[in-house]
Order: structure tokens, then sequence, then C-alpha cells
């Protein structure tokens, strides 16, 4: 068999290939490498599987509540059979935005870029645990230490505690138990109020 060299979007597509069904040997032939290859790239590519997603998702709920619409991009992790079939079995409307359009996710891509900035590109990650260590680290500072100048100068979980005890429960979104996080529909709610 020729040897043939892809570039990293190429073998992703690959692999997106093999995720929505295709045959490792068919795959192998049209793109010119081995099964082998291709198992190889995998495992250097792992995604998350949707099965694993809807199990965060139910992990996620148990803790904070059913939420009334999720938004997220097109991965492939996201539009998997599994992840559309348990949005219909609970309820919950999934909303993709438009491939390309980031700024449609504004506040996620924000936190992510900071997030990236702030922790990703700084820190050497030693071992996954080290990782985790970091990254609940700077969660903690990011939600509980640090104020953020679009909540008046309150620290997330001020926010959300301070709304919560504000609103009749009649008034609260489901699920909104005190959390670091507070959506910007319950902020502008709050100020009209005040």
């Amino acid at each position: 068999m020729k040897r043939t060299r892809l570039t990293e979007d190429q073998i992703i597509g690959v692999l997106k290939e093999a995720e929505a069904g295709a045959k490792t040997a068919d795959l192998a032939r049209r793109h010119g490498v081995s099964e082998a290859t291709i198992y190889n790239w995998s495992s250097k590519y792992p995604s998350i599987p949707g099965r694993r997603v809807v199990l965060n998702q139910d992990e996620l709920i148990a803790q904070r509540g059913k939420p009334g619409i999720i938004v997220s991009d097109n991965g492939t992790e996201l539009t998997s059979d599994a992840v559309l079939a348990w949005c219909w079995e609970i309820g919950v409307e999934w909303h993709y935005i438009v491939p390309g359009k980031p700024m449609q996710n504004g506040f996620c891509e924000s936190f992510n870029d900071r997030m990236r900035d702030e922790l990703l590109n700084e820190t050497l990650f030693l071992s996954l645990t080290h990782a985790r260590v970091e990254i609940a680290a700077w969660f903690e500072d990011y939600n509980r230490e640090r104020p953020h100048s679009a909540l008046g100068y309150a620290t997330p979980a001020a926010f959300a505690a301070e709304l919560n005890k504000q609103w009749p429960a009649s008034l609260r979104p489901t699920g909104s138990a005190a959390q670091p996080i507070a959506s910007t529909a319950l902020m502008r709610k709050t100020k009209a109020r005040l």
C-alpha cells in the first residue's frame, strides 16, 4: 500500500467519518492508509462519545436542575444520536449555533478565551491529576474570589446568592439553586426591578 501523508484536518475528517459509522477498512482504502493507522489516530485524537455527553448532562441535571435550553456548537459528540435521543426523552431543547459563528455563543466563547489565556496557555500540566487540581483552583478563584465588572463587581457566587435571596421562589427558573454562574437574562430582570 502506498503511504499517504494527511494533514491534521484531514485526519480529523477521517475520524469523523469513522464516528459516523463508516467501516475502518473502507476508510483505509479510500484514504490510502492502513487500518492500524486509523486506530492509532483515534487514540491520538479522541473525542467524547455522545453517550459520555449524556451521562455528564444527567449528572449536571441532578446537581443543578433541568435547563430549558442548551446552546452548543455542532461538534460530533453534541450532534450524536445519543444526545438527540436524550433531549427528546427528558424534554430539553438543544439549540445548535450556526457553524463558523462562535459569536452566537458569545458568553461561552468569552469564558473559554479567558480560561485559555489565564490558565491553559500559562500552565504546563504534569499529569491529569495536576490538570484537575489547577483547573479546580482556577474555577474557585473565578467564581468565588474574583469580582466581575458585568456583575457590578460582585463575584459570580455572591451575585447568584443575592438573586436567590431577592426573588420569590415562584419567579426563580427551574434548577436555579445557589450556583456560581448567573445568566444575563436574570441580571436584566433584577436591574429592572431595582
